[in-house]
């Protein structure tokens, strides 16, 4: 996959929504599967063997990242 994933709207307002208190897991496993295979790709053109654990890596310091942009 070579283009960056457009992130629709939608998506970034069911994750905001847990501002409210209301958890969407499924908004977040979206996000994930939309940029896990870009993430990965861009890992393994640049030499990293460890795709997986790098693409954790990230997404484990995103979200928090994420949450705190979004005022969670």
């Amino acid at each position: 996959m070579s283009a960056f994933p457009h992130t629709p709207t939608k998506l970034l307002t069911r994750i905001a929504s847990e501002v409210s208190g209301e958890a969407d897991e499924a908004a977040w496993m979206e996000f994930f599967e939309l940029y896990e295979p870009v993430m990965r790709d861009y890992v393994r053109r640049h030499g990293l063997e460890d795709a997986e654990d790098v693409v954790q890596t990230v997404f484990a310091r995103l979200v928090p990242i994420l949450r705190a942009g979004m005022g969670m």
